[in-house]
């Protein structure tokens, strides 16, 4: 369908063609990134529930900031 729209515009079917698959190519890697940011942001977000998880297992340190003043 795209190849016919394009037909008009082009010097031939083999060149409509092409442009064709051109925009389409184009879509797709515009779409592609998109889903790749969305998935890194995806990825973060639940890096960061783990570790949020990951410190509430933390056992408190067996000193504080008073014994090293004293050291």
């Amino acid at each position: 369908m795209l190849t016919a729209g394009l037909l008009g515009q082009s010097a031939g079917p083999e060149q409509a063609q092409s442009r064709a698959i051109e925009i389409l190519d184009r879509q797709v890697r515009g779409q592609a990134y998109t889903m790749a940011v969305a998935d890194g942001f995806l990825f973060v977000g639940w890096v960061v529930v783990a570790y949020l998880l990951l410190m509430l297992l933390l056992k408190p340190a067996k000193y504080t900031y008073q014994d090293l003043r004293k050291m």
